[in-house]
């Protein structure tokens, strides 16, 4: 059982945790109040640390390495060593507070550098230790992974799992984030049609998401760029970007599930479709 959060106005809470806990309750209203209770989010990513802004304790993770002959291996140590994956987790936590989180550790002493054939056994082990969503904030634009991942994806998916993924970085120069390309078609695995793909947007409120306008991107949610601020450090000093928007969306998801348990992937997005409409009336 999670701990119950802080309330924002007790003495003693630095305002920065202040304004975040009373931007989660105002999140999980729009959800009816759900807080993701009993629903197992797996996060594939650097792992977890034991910090205070997680907020609870996590489930038993793993790790995945790769040996010289491409074999793929689990070792027990999902300890994490960048602070990426931890992170991710403190903002599904934040959102979703009775999630029971699953680390599943792909990256080992870099953010950027793992291999299609690790990925691609995290999302079938999250699935098979029965994750009801799995929080993918990475990708890759080498499309000669695509069928590895494809395959992996559609295997998690009829396995009941619901697979959010990065789909790259939407708006840049809002908030500090340098100006760039917009995201690429094909960032995989959030292009496949098994994965609800998910682009920042710096300029949405935190902790916002919505549905992505017209059919011109294969990804269809956007959501806000930053993760949950740390008490009293500027937010350049944090994790910032695509990854960050991911989580955001996985906590919605999971919200989501903790109220209708049957909803597929379609019916989850049509869902975000539909608040975003009511937003805007």
């Amino acid at each position: 059982m999670v701990p119950p959060e802080p309330e924002p106005d007790r003495p003693g809470i630095h305002p920065d945790d202040a304004r975040s806990f009373a931007e989660a309750a105002a999140f999980r209203a729009g959800f009816d109040g759900a807080t993701g209770r009993g629903v197992l989010v797996a996060v594939v990513d650097s792992g977890v640390g034991q910090h205070s802004h997680l907020m609870g304790p996590v489930e038993d993770g793993l790790g995945l390495i790769r040996e010289s002959d491409g074999s793929v291996h689990e070792i027990p140590d999902f300890v994490d060593r960048i602070g990426h994956g931890t992170c991710i987790t403190a903002v599904i936590r934040l959102l979703a507070p009775e999630t029971k989180i699953l680390p599943i550790r792909v990256f080992h002493d870099r953010i950027d550098r793992t291999w299609s054939s690790v990925l691609a056994r995290a999302i079938e082990v999250a699935a098979e230790r029965g994750a009801r969503v799995i929080n993918l904030s990475l990708g890759t634009t080498n499309l000669e992974h695509r069928d590895l991942l494809a395959g992996a994806c559609a295997r998690a998916r009829e396995a009941g799992a619901t697979i959010v993924a990065s789909g790259g970085l939407l708006v840049r120069s809002a908030r500090g984030i340098p100006d760039g390309p917009p995201p690429p078609p094909h960032h995989l695995p959030a292009a496949l049609p098994d994965v609800i793909g998910v682009v920042a947007d710096a300029d949405l409120p935190r902790p916002r998401i919505e549905a992505m306008p017209g059919a011109a991107t294969p990804y269809e949610v956007r959501a806000h760029a930053f993760p949950r601020a740390l008490a009293g450090r500027p937010q350049p000093a944090n994790f910032q970007g695509p990854s960050c928007a991911v989580p955001h969306v996985t906590a919605a998801v999971a919200l989501m599930l903790e109220r209708e348990p049957d909803a597929t992937k379609d019916r989850l997005v049509a869902a975000i479709v539909e608040r975003t409409v009511g937003d805007r009336q």
